[in-house]
């Protein structure tokens, strides 16, 4: 007996009818849907819990350390021991690996990107000050380069996978809005493509 896979495909309209059930007005509506069957999914995930385990048990501490990062609120990076549990007791039972897998320098990207040299410089500023004051959302990523460098590029790949899914999603909500308000100007799928 030989495995086969089958692919199932379905209209449009059977997917706006989906997102509505996920996030229509019904009182059954959850405000969430289950997104099965990624292609590279598992394949991805299995291979970034065995670099995740092996980021914890086999880097050097010295190399973890390198890669704590306090500024950020222990959001990026390596977090060990930092996360609070009830009663203000540390959790040691885990460690932690934060990183945006859509850029290495959120804060550098987005000043390219929305605030050229043509912007005027009190918006820039403004925002900088904004930046400032919420390292976690912007600081850049650390990467155990040396002793793992397949971490980085397999989580980059997930959180592609991730962001993709996550348009798909949005340009399918998009659809779903304007059939209900049809003077909606869709904005979910463009709001997650140039998320950074």
């Amino acid at each position: 007996m030989f495995p086969f896979t089958t692919h199932v495909y379905i209209s449009v309209e059977k997917v706006a009818e989906l997102v509505g059930q996920g996030f229509g007005q019904s009182a059954q509506a959850l405000g969430i849907i289950a997104i099965t069957d990624i292609p590279h999914y598992s394949n991805l995930r299995n291979e970034l819990l065995k670099l995740s385990h092996q980021l914890a048990t086999e880097t050097h501490p010295d190399v973890l350390h390198k890669m704590t990062n306090p500024e950020s609120h222990y959001q990026v990076g390596w977090s060990h021991g930092k996360e609070k549990l009830e009663g203000g007791k540390l959790d040691t039972s885990k460690g932690s690996f934060y990183a945006n897998p859509l850029t290495d320098n959120p804060l550098g990207d987005i000043l390219a990107r929305d605030y050229s040299l043509s912007c005027k410089k009190e918006d820039r500023d403004a925002f900088c000050t904004l930046a400032e004051k919420n390292p976690a959302f912007y600081a850049a990523n650390v990467w155990p380069d040396e002793d793992l460098p397949q971490l980085r590029k397999v989580f980059k790949e997930m959180g592609k996978l991730i962001h993709d899914i996550g348009c798909m999603v949005g340009k399918h909500a998009d659809n779903y809005v304007k059939t209900v308000c049809p003077d909606y100007e869709p904005q979910i799928e463009k709001t997650i493509q140039n998320s950074l």
